[in-house]
């Protein structure tokens, strides 16, 4: 991405990116587009994690291309909500999609990368490993 890119950009400013220590010379732009227009199909603001794009330890290969991104929506959320957001990520084209709880939250991994694929993983307060799981939809919602 460019500075100037993040004019067409409604909703994620180019300090949102930068603040999790990516370089957006590094970032798609496909990517942070889409964030954006989930964010405002969801009506909940989108916070990036720090080291949630480019930086930090990832076992996604798409988090170092730039074309994923780790964070949480604010607000209150339940299942039903995580699922019609799913359905709204998955209807924008994004084509990873992880959703995590760690016993607090809800936190999204968001990806524009070549594989079609879902999951979700979960930890306990004070253990630091994920239990990966499988995301069951109904794919015609």
């Amino acid at each position: 991405m460019k500075k100037e890119d993040f004019l067409n950009i409604k909703y994620i400013s180019q300090a949102e990116v930068e603040v999790t220590g990516a370089n957006i010379a590094d970032v798609k732009i496909e990517l942070i587009s889409k964030i954006s227009q989930l964010r405002e199909q969801v009506g909940s603001p989108f916070y990036f994690q720090k080291n949630g794009i480019t930086t930090g330890d990832h076992k996604s290969p798409e988090h170092p291309n730039g074309e994923a991104g780790d964070g949480w929506f604010g607000g209150n959320w339940d299942w039903k909500r995580i699922k019609e957001t799913y359905v709204k990520a998955v209807r924008l084209g994004f084509n990873g999609i992880g959703i995590y709880h760690n016993s607090i939250m809800y936190s999204w991994h968001l990806d524009i990368g070549k594989d079609i694929r879902d999951w979700t993983a979960k930890k306990k307060i004070g253990d630091n490993n994920w239990i990966y799981g499988k995301l069951l939809l109904d794919p015609k919602a």
